[in-house]
């Protein structure tokens, strides 16, 4: 990065924001007290005209900012194969819990039915409450 400025233009264009925001993330792994002057040295640009730039600013922000931190392929491999056994393991517990909602259905349906409740019973739309029916006659009016 030192010594080998990228500027190739008064202006900073798109493609160079983009740079400048990936030098902005080496730089900070390479240096956690990041600073503008290091950047201005790296990229050639002024403090001012790098700070103008939203883009770029957030990028900084987020690089001083303590939440930023880099993970190493190992570390995310782990992290992802932790993340997929706590998957896994929800997995099997909704498998369960659908298995024994459909084991009552079966139930409930086979007691409805030595009851006598027919099908069509069984299936009729619960009544609405009292509360949603004033609400209902309140928008119509």
């Amino acid at each position: 990065m030192r010594g080998y400025p990228m500027k190739a233009s008064r202006y900073i264009t798109p493609e160079a924001v983009d740079q400048i925001k990936h030098s902005i993330d080496v730089l900070a792994a390479r240096n956690p007290k990041l600073t503008w002057a290091m950047i201005a040295e790296a990229t050639g640009y002024t403090r001012a005209a790098l700070s103008r730039h939203e883009e770029i600013k957030k990028a900084y922000d987020l690089a001083k900012s303590d939440k930023r931190t880099i993970i190493s392929d190992g570390e995310q491999v782990e992290e992802l194969k932790a993340k997929n056994a706590k998957l896994r393991a929800e997995v099997v517990k909704m498998k369960t819990i659908l298995e024994e909602y459909d084991n009552k259905y079966i139930r409930w349906l086979t007691n409805a039915i030595n009851a006598g409740l027919s099908e069509e019973l069984l299936n009729r739309p619960i009544p609405k409450t009292m509360k949603t029916t004033v609400r209902e006659r309140g928008k119509s009016k």
